[in-house]
């Protein structure tokens, strides 16, 4: 399915992934430290939309410099990295936090203000709209 080229590129990407984990937390603190004694309950979906854009803003800078890849290889890349925050999110919630499963799926719950569902889809996407122009130069 994929050529060297293009496993290199999604091998690279995974760097670029490393680099979201510092965002999110970093964006975590800033929810809990300033936006929530600001705002509130509003203070969940302002910090989702914060870290949607900077997973857009990570993946517009870095994702056209890893190389030419086709449309498969950044759904693959999205993908991945969807797969890898919600194992990340686990073993950080469940054994490093010792939070308990019904906690970490509150998480998912978007009708309490929580934007993680948006958040991963964000994560799954960005890799693929942040090449468009990458891919449209190709036809």
């Amino acid at each position: 399915m994929f050529n060297d080229v293009k496993r290199k590129i999604v091998l690279k990407s995974l760097l670029v992934w490393l680099l979201l984990i510092p965002i999110a937390v970093l964006n975590g603190a800033l929810r809990e430290v300033i936006i929530e004694p600001l705002i509130g309950w509003y203070a969940q979906p302002v910090s989702g939309t914060i870290l949607c854009f900077l997973i857009f803003v990570v993946c517009c800078f870095f994702i056209p410099r890893l190389g030419n890849g086709n449309r498969s290889t950044y759904i693959v890349i999205g993908f991945i990295w969807v797969l890898l925050t919600i194992v990340f999110e686990f073993f950080l919630g469940l054994v490093i936090m010792g939070n308990n499963l019904s906690e970490l799926l509150d998480a998912y719950n978007i009708m309490t203000g929580n934007l993680w569902v948006i958040v991963l889809l964000c994560t799954g996407f960005s890799p693929l709209l942040a090449a468009r122009n990458m891919l449209n130069k190709k036809l």
